[in-house]
């Protein structure tokens, strides 16, 4: 950037550089003279134009290959930008499907196990062992609850309360 400055300072001192001469000096030379001076700068000027109007040429040159290569790296990264929409819609399907097929494995499993445990019980007759010392506990904890009740003095129309009755009962024991 500053040698571009640099130049342009060059030749504006070129072009403009007898602007700056005092006025004296210029009526000391003739008509042709100074029409030559001027005919000089005029070509000159044309000469630095040319330059600059090939230099912003190949400015627009590469400007609009660089525009190309932002257009192709843009379509290029579109491409890139749909793959991925693609390959993340396609992850979620797949860990949705792994969600159902370990529902289904697990259900399953369970479902073996329960069919194992029931074919064992009935083969070694556990259901009716259960059945024996369900009976037996329920027997011993009503006999114990029996002589609970008789130790008390309690009836069964005591156990018959309501939840409002007894709340009532103790309300009325605590007043």
């Amino acid at each position: 950037m500053q040698e571009g400055t640099k130049k342009h300072i060059e030749n504006k001192k070129k072009l403009f550089g007898d602007l700056d001469e005092k006025p004296q000096e210029k009526e000391h030379l003739t008509h042709i003279e100074h029409a030559e001076r001027k005919n000089v700068k005029l070509y000159e000027t044309q000469r630095l134009m040319e330059t600059e109007l090939e230099r912003m040429r190949k400015v627009n040159i590469a400007m609009h290959d660089t525009s190309e290569k932002l257009n192709k790296t843009d379509k290029t990264y579109g491409k890139y930008g749909e793959n991925l929409s693609t390959a993340t819609k396609v992850l979620h399907d797949i860990y949705r499907t792994q969600i159902i097929q370990n529902i289904v494995e697990n259900a399953a499993m369970y479902f073996f196990f329960c069919a194992c445990i029931y074919i064992f019980c009935e083969r070694f007759y556990i259901w009716e062992l259960m059945t024996v010392v369900t009976n037996v506990f329920f027997f011993t904890f009503g006999s114990i609850i029996d002589g609970i009740r008789s130790f008390l003095n309690l009836s069964e129309e005591d156990f018959s309360l309501t939840a409002d009755q007894v709340t009532n009962e103790m309300f009325k024991q605590n007043v």
